[in-house]
């Protein structure tokens, strides 16, 4: 991270390697001081504020560092039935930060956006399949979003829209992609 340190992810939590005493510290699901949502770590990432992200097959965790870098709390995402302002799955597979500091989210049921003003918000894709499970994510260098599925990977033409489908542009195997299917974490 910026402050120095290593976050690891495994299939048994989350871990900081911790280099001036060469130790982890290490953050699991059933901790009483600062439990995680799920143990099995599937994508990490360090937001624009420095705070780590760390998706899982149970939500998504957000762990909140203090001024000198210390674990201050640790948020937890879930889904929730029937509420827009939440995941929509929780089988997290991908996350990506823009240049505006927003964090984008690829679930097994969609895409979602974080920022600090709104929140987690979902968003459909001008698909047939507007929910499709999001694999991968990733910006290019000018600074467009792209989102692997199990259809091919689509250009997203525009993020700042918060009502109706996002436009896209998608390719897929007659584009002369090898194959229409991507893996979890592959953008």
């Amino acid at each position: 991270d910026s402050k120095g340190n290593i976050w690891v992810g495994t299939r048994g939590g989350l871990g900081r390697f911790l280099p001036e005493t060469q130790e982890f510290e290490v953050f699991l699901k059933t901790d009483t001081v600062f439990p995680i949502v799920g143990n099995a770590i599937i994508t990490l990432m360090e937001g624009p504020d420095g705070d780590i992200w760390a998706g899982t097959y149970q939500g998504l965790n957000r762990v909140h560092l203090d001024e000198n870098g210390q674990v201050d709390s640790i948020s937890r995402f879930i889904p929730f039935p029937n509420e827009p302002n939440s995941l929509p799955d929780p089988n997290i597979n991908s996350m990506v930060c823009d240049s505006l500091g927003k964090i984008w989210i690829g679930t097994e049921k969609g895409l979602v956006r974080y920022t600090e003003s709104a929140g987690i918000m979902r968003f459909e894709l001008a698909l047939p399949d507007a929910d499709p499970p999001i694999k991968g994510l990733a910006i290019d260098q000018n600074g467009m979003l792209w989102a692997s599925t199990y259809k091919g990977i689509v250009q997203i033409l525009s993020t700042s829209g918060q009502h109706g489908p996002l436009p896209v542009r998608p390719y897929d195997v007659k584009d002369g992609l090898q194959s229409n299917e991507f893996h979890q974490g592959a953008a």
